[in-house]
């Protein structure tokens, strides 16, 4: 099987969705199949990069450059590659500013000539909640009308997205799909390294000197903020919990917090005499597995529903991390297929979370997804095949 990868930005560390495509494509390659990788609007370059070392060939395009030139570079490169599938990995806020894809279906139609399509929907369309204003419906209506006419003009053989929420939302607007979980992309080590942590937190004033570890419940955010994720009441709660078990919270962020760099300002001011606070910035990925072996528990910023489309909580659960979630506003009660491994990892912030919360919360060995998802993304492509064959 040859499978051609298409997405924006192929830059390495800058874009997740062409992170977990250039991991995917390699994993694919690993299993047997033949793949390359495509980016299309790359904003990170000014000209061409081909890459054909270390792994599938890559050929990226920069944004700068017209839609015309890319297209025909983008077409020589599938036509010397003969795949016999495309893969687009789909986020419309990659294409356009306000997510609204107006033409990306006819500039992409020739790169589908004569293959198989496959699709991932990672984003769907915003103002779905009947609390959203007038306006974010209106884009969100839109951005489902070209979604649909995307699919109708590709032809897609084969669909898929993260979550059973965008699944049934697929469903409704009369596009066949399935769930294909996310993987993390923080390497699993067997000896990780913790020490470097101990060092950042004593430079910052904790007393983490003579099994001061031992005296801190320790809870972890990893990557981007969501400006709307509320602190309270979980903050209260924990802080409640570090009480009743003796202990003091200590709360720590790992990577760009994005646009919520306000809200953990805030957090950490609010709460600075309950709770000591640790922001590490962007951390190398190889210090990640250590990140996470330190904690006790992780925070998921996204709601509950919505888990199944974070590869920050996969890389957590990933790590046998329990994940801590204080979103539930999206009114979904859906089967989550992508969950079902993870479930007892997963805890919904409750009432009683200061009296249940356990010291010793139960980890489990950590394990990669990446093998098994590869796996379940090339038999879905082999069944399709066959089917349209």
């Amino acid at each position: 099987m040859k499978i051609a990868f298409l997405h924006s930005c192929l830059e390495p560390g800058r874009d997740g969705v062409g992170d977990y495509t250039t991991a995917l494509a390699a994993e694919c390659a690993r299993q047997g199949a033949q793949t390359c990788a495509l980016a299309i609007n790359d904003p990170f370059i000014s000209a061409a990069v081909e890459d054909r070392a270390g792994g599938p060939r890559q050929l990226r395009l920069p944004r700068s450059a017209s839609w015309e030139e890319r297209m025909r570079r983008a077409g020589d490169f599938l036509d010397a590659e003969k795949p016999d599938w495309a893969s687009l990995q789909f986020v419309s806020y990659a294409y356009a500013e306000r997510g609204l894809v107006f033409g990306l279906a006819r500039r992409l139609a020739p790169l589908f000539e004569g293959r198989l399509g496959h699709v991932m929907f990672h984003e769907l369309w915003i103002g779905q909640d009947p609390g959203d204003p007038l306006k974010k419906r209106l884009v969100g209506w839109t951005q489902k009308r070209l979604i649909q006419g995307l699919t109708r003009r590709l032809r897609f053989r084969s669909a898929h997205t993260s979550n059973s929420y965008y699944l049934d939302k697929l469903q409704g607007a009369g596009i066949a799909a399935e769930v294909l979980p996310l993987f993390g992309s923080v390497p699993i080590l067997p000896k990780p390294d913790t020490n470097w942590l101990v060092e950042k937190a004593r430079a910052a004033g904790w007393p983490l000197e003579s099994g001061g570890r031992d005296r801190y419940l320790l809870f972890g955010f990893f990557g981007s903020i969501h400006p709307v994720w509320p602190p309270e009441p979980l903050m209260t709660r924990l802080c409640d919990a570090g009480r009743r078990l003796g202990k003091k919270i200590g709360v720590i962020s790992a990577g760009r917090v994005g646009p919520g760099a306000a809200l953990w300002e805030g957090m950490a001011r609010d709460f600075a005499d309950k709770s000591d606070f640790l922001r590490l910035g962007e951390t190398a990925a190889g210090q990640l597995a250590g990140y996470f072996a330190f904690l006790d528990y992780g925070v998921a910023t996204t709601p509950y529903a919505l888990i199944g489309k974070s590869a920050t909580v996969a890389a957590m659960l990933e790590h046998g991390l329990p994940v801590i979630v204080n979103r539930d506003e999206i009114p979904f009660s859906g089967a989550q297929a992508e969950l079902a491994d993870s479930r007892d990892l997963l805890i919904k912030m409750r009432e009683d979370l200061a009296e249940t919360l356990p010291a010793r919360p139960p980890r489990r060995r950590p394990a990669a997804r990446l093998p098994g998802v590869a796996r379940r993304f090339l038999d879905s492509l082999a069944r399709a095949r066959a089917t349209h064959a």
